[in-house]
C-alpha cells in the first residue's frame, strides 16, 4: 500500500503542475504497479507491453483538456484495494477503464502536444 500511496502522490502532483506528459507517464506506470503487486507474472508482462502503447494512444488521441486518468478514480481504486473490497476495486476498475476509452477521439486529427523524445525515457 505504501508504493500506491507514493505513486498517487506522484500523480497528485503532476496534476498540480498540469505537466500533462507526466500525468500520461504516470497514468501507465500506475496499472503496471497494479499488475506487479498482484503477483501474476503473466498479467505484469502483459501490462508491461499494453501500458506503452496505451499512453501513446491517449497521448495522441484523448479529449481536448481531459488528463490521461480521470483524477480521483485511480485513488477510488486504491482506497477500495485498502479495504480489501475486492468487488468495489474491480467495479472501479472496469468503470475506470470504461471512462478512458469512452474520452478517447479516434477519428479527430490535432497537433500533438507531447515531446515524444520526452515521453518514454
Amino acid at each position: 500500500m505504501r508504493r500506491l500511496h507514493a505513486h498517487l502522490a506522484l500523480e497528485a502532483e503532476a496534476r498540480s503542475k498540469k505537466d500533462r506528459r507526466a500525468i500520461i507517464k504516470l497514468s501507465g506506470v500506475f496499472h503496471m504497479l497494479l499488475a506487479e503487486i498482484a503477483g501474476n507474472s503473466f498479467i505484469e508482462k502483459l501490462m508491461s507491453e499494453l501500458c506503452p502503447l496505451t499512453c501513446l494512444i491517449i497521448a495522441l488521441y484523448d479529449a481536448p483538456q481531459t488528463p490521461a486518468c480521470p483524477e480521483g478514480e485511480h485513488v477510488h481504486i486504491v482506497e477500495a484495494i485498502e479495504r480489501k473490497d475486492t468487488e468495489k476495486a474491480i467495479e472501479l476498475m472496469l468503470k475506470h477503464l470504461n471512462h478512458v476509452q469512452s474520452e478517447l477521439r479516434l477519428g479527430v486529427a490535432r497537433e500533438p502536444d507531447v515531446d515524444w523524445d520526452c515521453m518514454f525515457s
